[in-house]
């Protein structure tokens, strides 16, 4: 469920351009540009700690922004066409599939639906 009403300091598309150059700029450094959803939410919260999004402390991450506005992590990084997901060994991997991504570049990776039924074209 995607609750709306919350007062953010930053205007979504501040957010969104911290929450990908932070992401992308993660998975660019790794080996295989992959990571263990576990493991980059953990140095994604590292990495953008000091940024004080909301008035509450509660509500003062960006994972915590994600999920109100976007229904979970998952459902994140399956709306934008430059992250893949995978299932290995029981545990949820997170692909940059466009390494070569600048931010600029934002509003060509949206995916088309954000529901999960088939569209006919």
């Amino acid at each position: 469920m995607v609750h709306n009403s919350f007062d953010w300091n930053f205007p979504e598309q501040k957010c969104l351009e911290i929450i990908h150059t932070t992401l992308i700029n993660i998975l660019k450094k790794q080996k295989d540009h992959r990571l263990p959803l576990n493991e980059l939410i953990f140095m994604f919260n590292n990495r953008t700690k000091h940024h004080k999004i909301h008035q509450r402390k509660k509500f003062n991450n960006f994972v915590k922004y994600i999920k109100i506005n976007h229904g979970s992590t998952k459902q994140f990084f399956d709306d934008y066409s430059i992250y893949g997901i995978s299932k290995q060994n029981k545990q949820l991997y997170i692909h940059l599939l466009e390494p070569g991504f600048n931010y600029q570049e934002l509003n060509s990776i949206h995916r088309i639906t954000k529901d999960s039924d088939w569209i006919i074209l």
